[in-house]
């Protein structure tokens, strides 16, 4: 055989090894958008957060919330165990995508979501955790969100996200925390002070089932003190 014809041979190996390989590359940037309905200072504002993916993207197994320090968040304590923090809705793929199909997920969008607070565990109290936010998307899944920090350091908010093969991406996910919990009216989240209007940086950290990283922030501006008329 030919050096040249070798040569084809050769790199036709190479493209049939490599093209597949790039082509199988997916996409991991989980998009995340968080409102307040008041930056007024010291005000206790209803908390919006929305996330989406796109199609074929892989799937998310871990977010880490951040809430910058000045904000105020509740202890596990002020809160009794099992009272709404917050609603929302979740659109999600249940087609031939996913791995499972349409299996036990409801034909019909949107599937509604609860907040709610929950007790924490021993463990949980332990390792540093203030309170668990309990985010209810059955029948799709169920994440424990363990909030630790303070008002000092800033908040952390992780959770795992348990897989459902019946689901996959796209997905679009709203949803709102309420400014006051439905039964003690515990405040929620209550906005910094600051003398002048400051930037607050929110983050989101987001973890794929492969292990894919990807990071999202969004700056918010909290209108400062009012003067004081002399």
């Amino acid at each position: 055989m030919k050096r040249g014809a070798l040569a084809a041979i050769s790199v036709a190996l190479m493209v049939g090894l490599i093209g597949p390989t790039q082509a199988q590359e997916v996409d991991f940037s989980p998009t995340w958008t968080f409102g307040l309905s008041t930056r007024k200072g010291k005000a206790n504002p209803a908390v919006t957060i929305d996330v989406a993916q796109e199609l074929g993207e892989e799937e998310l197994a871990h977010v880490t919330l951040g809430i910058p320090a000045g904000f105020t968040l509740p202890q596990d304590d002020a809160i009794t165990d099992g009272e709404e923090l917050g609603t929302g809705e979740i659109i999600i793929n249940t087609g031939a995508d996913c791995v499972a199909g349409t299996d036990g997920v409801p034909n019909e969008p949107p599937i509604p979501v609860s907040i709610v607070e929950v007790d924490r565990s021993e463990e949980q109290a332990s390792s540093g955790a203030v309170a668990v936010w309990r985010v209810d998307l059955q029948p799709v899944t169920t994440i424990d969100l363990v909030v630790t920090g303070s008002k000092t350091a800033g908040w952390s908010l992780d959770g795992d996200i348990p897989q459902n093969a019946a689901t996959c991406p796209p997905f679009q996910f709203t949803a709102t925390i309420n400014p006051t919990s439905s039964e003690t009216g515990t405040k929620l989240i209550v906005n910094p002070n600051p003398k002048r209007k400051k930037a607050y940086t929110f983050t989101a950290e987001s973890q794929s089932t492969v292990g894919t990283l990807d990071s999202a922030s969004q700056v918010i501006k909290i209108k400062g003190r009012p003067r004081k008329k002399h």
